[in-house]
């Protein structure tokens, strides 16, 4: 598949494909549809136009869902611009392809006609297998409007749309739509439609778990359960506080879920920060859903420039360095980005990422579009691990004050002390004790002040403390945060 944002994937486990559909090259409208075997570790191209072959016509910010079951994929969405609405193509179309026999069906020409929701984009949709129920929520209504709106280049900033769809409820056996919240009539006001926002269903709990997004101007911070069987929401975490109790996820995150495990995972990618611009930065939660606790497993920013016009600062130079550490890590990670797709396999733990908008830099322009793949695994270290990985930090730091003092102590410690923390199996660990062998026979380092000195030790007890309970850990935040203005 070309380069693309906005388009929609879904993971078939059971015979290790994945569907691609749709999109926004940057110009126009895709409506390609594509499936990617993970076995042999190809792509081919079911359809070059879904229109011509009686499916859904080019179109971004859609969703799609898989039933496994009956081997079906459900499309329903779709962005258009406010110059090109009229009264007869703003009308909700509701398609579905049938894998086995390669066909398109048109299910409904306008969910709104029966019980559904009215066209939307940027909404969010999840399947319960067991009772073959189709949920539906959020997503700005497309509403004719003569007035003219960028070409996308940040979707979540439109000012257009300003009605939200409600909660949804799709039967697959009976094809019928069922209204379970409207927007403006939620009852307990917890479930405030929204975009940009993520929404996974768990059948071991038969519950849904919304959280982030924004509505209008306001990027919404909270995470909110809603029991599928009692039609009841609760309140996990809301923004109402000072201070958020869930990571600052934005409106461009996208969010995963593996129901045996208990865990939501979340990569966010463009982050859209109060009073601010919005930022680079790729960040990788996991949530447990037993012990209700957020966890940072990855973290990289960038946001390092320098002027040539003076010469540059000690915290320019080091800007220089991570912005050169980052050039060098996009071999092995995804650039920031939003408008993008992931997908999960359970089975064997892997994450599959495609294409998106990287943001308008120095480097893009607001038409480029990305179509790199990429695959993630989650290592989770071992108990004995981090212990051992303790072990070498504070070992290392005695090690370095031995080569101030006593180099012959210094050898000594790092074939008696250091060797014991070291699995040599490990070609980056290896590397990192063969460093400090070399070493040895370099020029020793000034005896460092005392605030040299605790700032590294700050270093290494901040590095330490990670590995510990948060309960147990120093707050992060800042007490100016704490106090509400």
């Amino acid at each position: 598949p070309g380069m693309r944002g906005g388009h929609q994937m879904v993971i078939d486990c059971a015979s290790d494909t994945i569907y691609l559909l749709g999109g926004w090259d940057g110009c126009s409208d895709l409506a390609d549809f594509w499936k990617y075997n993970i076995e042999s570790g190809r792509w081919t191209c079911i359809s070059e136009d879904t229109a011509a072959e009686g499916g859904p016509g080019p179109r971004s910010c859609h969703r799609m869902v898989l039933d496994t079951e009956g081997q079906r994929i459900f499309i329903l969405g779709k962005y258009i611009e406010p110059e090109a609405r009229t009264s007869e193509n703003v009308a909700s179309d509701f398609y579905s392809y049938h894998i086995d026999s390669g066909s398109w069906n048109l299910l409904c020409e306008d969910t709104a006609c029966y019980g559904g929701p009215q066209l939307i984009y940027e909404h969010q949709m999840v399947i319960d297998m067991e009772r073959q129920i189709i949920y539906c929520f959020g997503g700005r209504i497309l509403t004719i409007s003569s007035v003219p709106a960028d070409p996308r280049t940040r979707f979540f900033d439109s000012p257009i749309d300003s009605q939200f769809s409600g909660l949804y409820a799709y039967c697959i056996p009976t094809n019928t739509w069922r209204l379970l919240r409207d927007d403006g009539d939620n009852g307990d006001g917890i479930m405030r439609s929204r975009t940009g926002h993520s929404m996974l269903f768990c059948p071991v709990d038969r519950k849904l778990y919304v959280f982030a997004g924004q509505r209008n101007k306001q990027l919404l911070n909270d995470f909110v359960v809603y029991d599928a069987d009692t039609n009841t929401a609760c309140s996990v975490a809301d923004d109402t506080g000072a201070v958020a109790t869930i990571p600052s996820l934005g409106s461009t995150q996208r969010a995963t879920i593996d129901s045996d495990k208990r865990e939501i995972y979340v990569l966010s990618g463009t982050m859209k920060a109060k009073s601010k611009d919005t930022g680079l930065k790729n960040a990788f939660w996991v949530y447990r859903l037993d012990t209700a606790e957020w966890t940072c497993v990855f973290e990289n920013e960038n946001s390092a420039q320098t002027s040539r016009d003076t010469l540059p600062t000690r915290e320019q130079v080091l800007s220089v360095l991570r912005l050169r550490k980052q050039q060098q890590l996009q071999q092995r990670e995804p650039c920031p980005r939003y408008a993008h797709q992931i997908v999960y396999d359970p089975g064997r733990k892997l994450h599959y990422l495609f294409g998106g908008n990287p943001g308008t830099t120095k480097q893009t322009t607001s038409t480029t579009r990305l179509d790199d793949f990429w695959q993630l695994m989650l290592v989770k270290p071992t108990t004995d691990d981090i212990l051992r990985n303790c072990r070498w930090k504070l070992r290392k730091r005695i090690l370095m004050d031995l080569l101030k003092t006593d180099r012959v102590k210094a050898v000594e410690y790092l074939q008696r002390e250091m060797s014991q923390v070291v699995n040599l199996k490990d070609p980056l660990e290896t590397t990192k004790f063969q460093q400090l062998a070399h070493r040895l026979f370099t020029e020793p380092e000034k005896q460092a002040d005392f605030l040299t000195v605790r700032d590294r030790n700050k270093a290494l007890f901040s590095s330490i403390i990670r590995f510990f309970p948060v309960n147990t850990r120093p707050p992060v935040e800042n007490l100016i945060d704490i106090i509400k203005l």
